[in-house]
């Protein structure tokens, strides 16, 4: 026997505290995980442009 779906409405559900905690874990390690990947790009990018300045400096050195 199959049941029709019903919506479920948000005052159906009661939210513990350890799920909110859980949710706001979630949150914060993925906040965590968004500042570290911008970090990485930040540093590959200064190393690029900084290897690109050098590689321009020796290149105007042998002209």
């Amino acid at each position: 026997m199959s049941e029709k779906p019903r919506a479920v409405s948000s005052h159906d559900i009661t939210l513990d505290k350890e799920y909110v905690q859980w949710i706001h874990d979630i949150k914060q390690r993925f906040r965590n995980a968004q500042i570290k990947a911008a970090v990485k790009v930040n540093s590959e990018q200064l190393l690029f442009n900084w290897q690109l300045g050098r590689d321009l400096v020796v290149r105007k050195a042998e002209e």
